[in-house]
């Protein structure tokens, strides 16, 4: 979400569960990729499903350039690399107020929020049941989990807050 005009400034909130919220706290810089509506599925199961945590490289078949040093996903519809300047612990997030210090048009139609909703949220969730496989729960192994929309807000905001019930457990996904 852009946060300022002068200088451009842009905020990303991310899982402090998730690795990348260590990488981009470490390094201080990230890359975004706007995707677009051509953008294989696969790209979106390879970065949204799986972690990096445990040594697996998220960019093995993902077709990728370099941009000021760091990898995107290429024919994306443009790109940008950012610099952090500050970050909010907000509990389970935190929040990454982020300069863009570069940016760069690519090709294609970029991806929004609606097209997502409209042509390809059947196919994450099927996705997400796929993944969620034996899934660890209180660090334990459990059966295959069944992902049920309870709510999905998404029409209430631009962003993707879906508050979903897996295996009797209520959870909110963002």
């Amino acid at each position: 979400m852009q946060v300022s005009d002068n200088p451009k400034q842009i905020c990303v909130c991310v899982n402090k569960a998730n690795y990348t919220t260590e990488l981009i706290s470490k390094s201080k810089e990230f890359c975004v990729s706007i995707l677009t509506t051509s953008t294989p599925f696969a790209v979106f199961e390879r970065f949204g499903f799986q972690s990096g945590r445990d040594g697996s490289y998220k960019w093995s078949n993902v077709p990728l350039e370099i941009f000021n040093n760091l990898p995107v996903v290429k024919d994306s519809a443009g790109y940008l690399y950012c610099k952090v300047k500050d970050q909010t612990d907000l509990g389970t997030h935190t929040l990454f107020i982020c300069e863009i210090a570069d940016a760069k048009d690519g090709v294609g139609t970029g991806l929004t929020y609606e097209y997502y909703q409209d042509n390809l949220k059947k196919a994450a969730l099927n996705a997400f049941n796929k993944f969620k496989w034996g899934m660890e729960l209180e660090g334990r192994r459990t059966a295959p989990a069944k992902l049920e929309i309870v709510e999905d807000l998404g029409k209430y905001c631009m962003c993707k807050i879906v508050i979903t019930k897996i295996s009797g457990l209520s959870e909110i996904m963002l």
